[in-house]
This record gives C-alpha cells, structure tokens and sequence, in this order.
C-alpha cells in the first residue's frame, strides 16, 4: 500500500492576518486576533481533510 502526504502551509502572524496554502490554491484572511486567525486556520484545513476523507497530522513550526 503506498500513501501519499499532501503538504498544507499555513502562516500566521500576530496582527490577525493569515495565508494558508493548500493544494497550490492560496487563503488569505483576516481575523480578530491571532489566536482567532489560529482558529479559522485550523477549521479550513480540518475541513479540506474531512472532505478527503484523511486524518490531520499537523507540525506547528514557530518562525
């Protein structure tokens, strides 16, 4: 059985504001904060792995 890893970037910065990559296709957005911006990135990506039917295995890196 082979398995393939789809890599998701997301950045987040302290202002609120967030650009997350998924599939070449880029989400940038604005929140109240930046745990809200945390949030909202967590929810868009747990939605798109849902949706693949596949489980989350994040790695948070801090710049």
């Amino acid at each position: 059985m082979s398995t393939t890893e789809e890599f998701i970037e997301a950045t987040v910065n302290a202002d609120g504001t967030a650009t997350v990559s998924i599939q070449g296709s880029i989400h940038e957005f604005t929140a109240a904060n930046e745990a809200a911006a945390r949030a909202q990135t967590v929810e868009l990506v747990s939605a798109h792995a849902t949706r693949r039917g596949t489980a989350l295995r994040p790695s948070t890196q801090r710049a």
